[in-house]
């Protein structure tokens, strides 16, 4: 869901370049131009696959939900040849469900939604969020079929350095000063 203020944050804040200084801001006023042709305009579309390594480390029998969770991108958000988000950046969210192993449930899982990104050179933030992701534990499809119900309670975890894929939910726009 997008709101006016969110998207107007969004057009502004992530920016691989230095911000445009009030000199330069001057100069091209006074040449004529406006503000909206300093800057070309990039969209990363809803979909975008963002490259993770996992920051804060959880398990299912721990975790609890609004526990945060932070990633950084192990890959650059590329787009026509010019680097949109960089390597290094963090994305922050929160853990949406958790479902503890035991005997009525014995495969453990947590589900988390990643949704503001920090840029990793200017610090600034943006909403980015992306689908849910869900984590299960460990259980082969011939355990699952045979017996659910008596399956070992295991519960789902997730270190520090894991590598994974998330995807966006909704656009970004991206503003670069030329």
């Amino acid at each position: 869901m997008h709101s006016t203020f969110g998207l107007a944050l969004l057009i502004t804040v992530i920016t691989s370049l230095a911000p445009v200084s009030p000199w330069t801001d001057t100069q091209s006023r006074a040449a004529g131009r406006s503000n909206a042709e300093q800057f070309d305009n990039f969209r990363i579309p809803a979909g975008t696959a963002l490259l993770l390594t996992l920051s804060t480390p959880f398990d299912s029998a721990t975790a609890k939900v609004d526990d945060q969770i932070e990633a950084a991108l192990w890959s650059p958000v590329i787009q026509e040849g010019v680097e949109l988000i960089p390597e290094g950046s963090t994305m922050s969210g929160r853990v949406t469900a958790v479902v503890r192993a035991s005997k009525q449930t014995p495969i453990g899982s947590v589900a988390f939604r990643l949704s503001i990104v920090q840029h990793a050179s200017t610090g600034d933030r943006a909403m980015l969020p992306t689908q849910r992701f869900v984590i299960e534990a460990p259980v082969s499809a011939a355990d699952r079929e045979r017996a659910p119900k008596k399956l070992k309670p295991t519960d789902a975890t997730m270190s520090a350095g894991a590598r994974f894929v998330a995807v966006t939910s909704e656009p970004l726009i991206v503003r670069i000063p030329k």
